[in-house]
């Protein structure tokens, strides 16, 4: 069975405090990866926590980033 991450690991990754990560999970779910609920227990899926990251990241690179040429500065070349 797949191994799920429980809130004082994912608190490690995400460098935030376990109080934060505890308090969030009832009051602000949408500030976290998605979780799920087991009984008492709050799990986190690890596949899960890079794309939700992904998702928070402001003013991302564009999908093909390494195919962009940079801006060359000076006047515009008439096309021929």
């Amino acid at each position: 069975m797949k191994q799920f991450l429980n809130i004082e690991q994912v608190a490690k990754i995400l460098g935030k405090p376990i109080s934060t990560i505890e308090t969030e999970t009832s009051k602000r779910p949408g500030n976290l990866p998605p979780f799920a609920k087991i009984g008492g227990a709050i799990r986190f899926d690890p596949d899960l926590i890079q794309p939700w990251f992904d998702s928070k990241i402001v003013n991302p690179l564009p999908k093909n980033a390494d195919a962009v040429s940079p801006v060359k500065a000076g006047r515009p070349v008439k096309a021929a």
